[in-house]
Parts: C-alpha cells; structure tokens; sequence
C-alpha cells in the first residue's frame, strides 16, 4: 500500500474512533448519521467484443453535525466509496498512470470523497464560514451558469455536488436582503474565484446581483439570477463572461420552471441553457470533462428535462433528461425507489450515455443497469 493510501486509511480511522469523543463534549456533542448503500450494475459498451461488464459499489455516507449551533457550527459530510469489477479497473488504471501506485484497503479500491468539512460562527454583523462548502450560487438546479464553486455530477442520479475550499461572509440588511462574499482558497496553481452577491425581494420574486472574479485567468463574470411564482414557478439566470483581462466577453443564459399536480405528488420541471462560447471536444480528454473545466456543459443548446411521481407513500417513479442540441447527445435516467423498510430503500435505474453528449473523450458505458439498496442511520 503506498503512503498515500495509508495517511486516507489512518484519517478515516481516526474520524471514526473519535465519534464517541466527539459525543461527550461538553458543549453539545456532535451527531453523526448518513447513509450505507450498495449497487451492482451491468454496464453496456457498445461496439465493443465483451461489451457487457460487472460493476459494483459500496458506498457510505457520513453526514455530521454539533448539536448546539447558537453561536457555531462544525459540518462534516464526507463520501467513501468501495469499487468492484469495471469501475475498480478503471480507477486502479488511473491511479496508476497518474501515481503509479493505487489505492486499496483490502483488495478493493477505495475512493474518499471531503464534500463538506467547514466552521461557521455568527457574530452580530455577519454569518462567517470556513472550509470546503457546498456553494449553490445560482438558481439553476443542473443547467446554472452562475454555479461555478460547486459544480454537479450529471452522472450521479440525484445530481451531486462537489465542494470547494471557501471563505463565506453573509452580512443581512434585514429579513429579505444582504450581501454575501465568497472566495476560493488557492491551492498550488488551480484557478481559484471570488464573488460578491447582492440579494433582494421586488414583488414577490427573488432577485440576485453577481460578479464573480477568477484571479489567475483575470477573467470575470456579471450576472442576474431571479426566482418567483406566476401559478407556476419560473426562474433563470443572465450572465456575461469577459475573457482576456477584460478585453472580450461571451454570454450565457439560463430559464426554467417547475409545477406540481395532484396534490404535489407529480412534479415536473425544465430547464433550457444558451452558451455563447463553444469548446470543440476534440479539444478534451477525459480527465478534463470531468474535472478540469468549470462546468461540464461547453456546447450551446441545453435542455434538461425531469419529472417525479409518487405513486404513494412507499412507491415513487422519476426521470430526466440532459439533452444537446448540438451534438444530439444526451444523459438520461428512469428511476423506480421503494421504500422497503422504516429506514431501507430498494432503487432501480436505467442511465443512457450518448457519446456524443461528450465527444470522443468519452469512455464510459453507453448503457448502465442498476440495482442499489440503501440503510440510513
């Protein structure tokens, strides 16, 4: 096992041995809860000669907290994940190439996630915050030009996000207006942003004023983001990238909407995406459409689509699609969850890949059939 496997093995241990430390402080104690999961699939290649392959995941999820949050607060929300069959041999290649040596505890890979581990406090004048956050700037809920500090997992089939190391300072003029400040802390040459936003009520709608600042680029983005209700909900955002210190610039533009039926049990929503600058995905490798570029969508024409039935209280049925009017490639997923037990759920799924969503970077499965199972605790 190389060094780096062995200091994420000896952290993990020494969260989890802590816990019960934890919940004796005397200032509150910490609760700690989340999820435990697994799911096996069978992932579909196409054109290929062994195009059907295994693969499997176990997931926990760490979800924490201290309980007395008056005047500060600790969040913690980390993700490990145990890979088996194609998605292990996929991460054992890249970390290989990358390191040269792979990660495993036991004979499974093991990947760790820090979505979240932060300290908020609150004086008088300001909610202060410290560490990795999960930032949902704009007002989107996939397709936001504006969500530039946590970007979302348009694999994922509930749309995580990842976090980022920020400073945060809300300062509230009253109930319904303030400003808040966010900046990235820099690591080693990474793009890092910082942003200011303005936010505000105007008959009945929620309104947001942005700029936003990447130091490294010296690139900067203005915007407007709104949210209200007209018997259905609308939303969207207005952005203005400027390139090249300031010299050129491109716009983006996001609306959406959401209405519900019966009783709120079939809810539907939509949302539409214009990119004034195109990025040609031959230009891409894989490693940079899912980590290096600000945001997974670099064609113009987006469509995301999604809709949740709940047939009951334990039966509920959702879809969406992710759709490109360019390429003609989409992401889309039908869902089936059951709640089995008090606190088990049995989840099916069917996710379709278009390669052309991506371009010739890609390289995943064309087809994933899934089956996981969850406990919550």
């Amino acid at each position: 096992m190389s060094a780096l496997a062995t200091m994420k093995g000896m952290s993990v241990f020494i969260l989890l041995s802590m816990s019960p430390l934890i919940a004796s402080s005397p200032f509150g104690g910490f609760e700690l809860g989340g999820v435990l999961y697994s799911v096996l699939s069978a992932n579909h290649y196409r054109g290929e000669q062994k195009n059907i392959r295994f693969s499997g995941m176990n997931t926990l999820e760490l979800r924490g907290h201290n309980t007395n949050r008056e005047y500060g607060m600790v969040r913690l929300e980390a993700d490990f994940h145990m890979l088996y069959g194609d998605y292990a041999n996929v991460f054992v290649k890249q970390m290989e190439e990358q390191t040269g040596s792979s990660l495993a505890l036991g004979e499974a890979p093991v990947v760790a996630d820090l979505r979240e581990l932060y300290m908020a406090f609150y004086p008088r004048f300001a909610d202060i915050a410290v560490g990795r956050q999960i930032v949902t700037f704009g007002r989107g809920a996939v397709l936001s030009p504006l969500d530039i500090f946590s970007t979302i997992d348009i694999r994922d089939i509930y749309f995580k996000r990842k976090g980022s190391d920020v400073v945060s300072v809300r300062v509230p003029r009253n109930i319904l207006s303030g400003i808040d400040f966010i900046s990235e802390l820099p690591v080693g040459d990474n793009e890092h942003a910082s942003a200011l936003k303005y936010f505000t009520t105007f008959r009945g709608f929620d309104l947001d004023l942005i700029g936003i600042y990447r130091h490294r680029s010296q690139t900067g983005v203005a915007g407007l983001a709104f949210k209200g209700d007209v018997h259905f909900g609308i939303y969207g955002e207005m952005v203005t990238h400027f390139e090249e210190a300031l010299k050129s610039s491109h716009f983006e533009f996001m609306f959406g909407t959401d209405y519900s039926f019966l009783r709120n049990n079939l809810i539907f929503s939509l949302e539409y995406l214009y990119n004034g600058l195109t990025i040609h995905p031959d230009s891409l490798s894989t490693d940079s459409v899912t980590a290096e570029l600000p945001t997974p969508f670099f064609r113009t024409h987006y469509l995301f689509f999604n809709a949740s039935y709940s047939v009951n209280e334990l039966l509920r049925l959702s879809g969406n699609i992710l759709y490109n009017f360019d390429g003609r490639g989409l992401v889309g997923t039908l869902l089936v969850r059951y709640n089995l037990l008090q606190n088990v759920n049995l989840t099916s799924y069917i996710q379709a890949v278009h390669r052309d969503f991506y371009g010739d970077a890609f390289s995943g499965p064309d087809l994933t059939y899934s089956a996981r199972v969850e406990v919550a605790f």
